[in-house]
């Protein structure tokens, strides 16, 4: 593919990413807008409900705590309130805080006291919202001040259609709406075939960079066997690429994720190779202030890696074929000299057996002539 035409192809894919951004970001943002909102309401009234009834149930309201620390949502609660908030809350249930263990010290964190008493129902409710919450790209504990990233804000959605058209597919968020799947099935259809031109030019370009390297060092190293040669130019093209596309951006993602090192080598290995399991996915981390770009810049870092991985396929392919065509010869140049040997051979025999028949006929001479004398 020409470098013109390749140019061209990226601008047009590169416009068809923008295109389906803005379209993915239109169908699936403002149910995802009701999505977070319903569960950040959700947040609020637990923790509504659990002050109420912590508050309620002490010997001084939440005033005391109002007062040493600024707010009347309470962090503990005394320990010798503890009876009191049991009987007041037994009056309402028959039976409730049966035993109450702390974690040591004055007092016992708040999230440590059995404040809240769910019937069925309403624990299938919160099952419901948690599971909700994660086919939506959100971690069921966000709230409206700490939640992980809205996923259908334009750059999100930029992201995404990056992963559709590679076929990388985390499958963390989907559409959800009717039109985004409809949209996702033709999108895709459309734009999958493009960025395969794409990364079979950027490939084809890397592999001829690696075959005028190979040509270069052999010019300045002319006593060196060409296998050598291009082994080493190979090598050095693969651990650059490894280096670049796999090692580094791994350290990245380490140190904005908090994830340790071999976590971020496994999902930068899962992305390159577009197997795409989900289990861990960049840019998603609950109470982290992500840099804008920063998904797309390490979407985009690993579109190149694939092409980089298609370059590295199509050199052992290269590799294979040589190897093949080596052991073609190699048999070829074997079985062509068995046949010469089988031909000697068979030479040989006849040239023994036309001698053995000359030698008889002479004898057979010899002995007429012995007759007749």
């Amino acid at each position: 593919m020409k470098k013109a035409a390749l140019l061209v192809l990226i601008v047009l894919v590169f416009m068809y990413l923008l295109l389906g951004a803005g379209v993915f970001h239109a169908l699936e943002h403002e149910e995802e807008v009701e999505i977070r909102e319903d569960i950040f309401a959700f947040h609020r009234r637990l923790r509504q409900r659990r002050n109420e009834t912590v508050c309620r149930h002490l010997k001084h309201g939440c005033k005391a705590q109002k007062e040493a620390v600024g707010t009347a949502q309470p962090s503990c609660v005394p320990r010798d309130q503890m009876a009191r908030i049991a009987e007041s809350v037994a009056d309402d249930v028959a039976v409730r805080f049966n035993n109450i263990t702390g974690t040591g010290g004055e007092c016992v964190d708040f999230r440590d006291t059995p404040i809240f008493l769910l019937t069925e129902r309403e624990l299938y409710e919160v099952i419901d919202r948690a599971v909700q919450a994660t086919k939506h790209g959100l971690d069921p504990r966000s709230t409206a001040m700490e939640s992980s990233p809205p996923q259908w804000e334009f750059a999100a959605a930029l992201a995404f259609s990056i992963t559709v058209v590679t076929t990388i597919g985390y499958g963390f968020v989907t559409p959800k709406t009717g039109a985004g799947m409809a949209f996702c099935v033709i999108y895709g259809l459309l734009g999958i075939p493009f960025m395969l031109a794409v990364l079979g030019g950027i490939g084809e370009i890397m592999a001829n960079g690696v075959r005028r390297g190979t040509e270069a060092l052999r010019r300045r190293r002319p006593g060196w066997l060409h296998r050598r040669v291009r082994r080493l130019v190979a090598g050095i093209f693969f651990v650059s690429g490894v280096t670049i596309f796999w090692l580094l951006p791994s350290i990245v993602v380490s140190h904005v994720e908090g994830w340790s090192y071999s976590e971020s080598l496994y999902f930068s290995f899962i992305s390159l190779s577009t197997i795409g399991f989900g289990d861990y996915v960049a840019g998603l981390q609950r109470g982290v202030e992500y840099w804008e770009p920063y998904r797309i810049l390490m979407t985009m870092v690993f579109v190149v890696g694939l092409a980089f991985l298609a370059t590295v396929f199509q050199l052992m392919s290269q590799g294979v074929q040589i190897l093949e065509e080596t052991v073609d010869k190699k048999t070829e140049r074997e079985l062509r000299r068995a046949v010469e040997v089988l031909e000697l051979r068979e030479q040989r025999r006849k040239r023994l057996k036309e001698n053995s028949a000359s030698v008889t006929a002479s004898k057979c001479d010899l002995n007429e002539t012995s007759s007749r004398v």
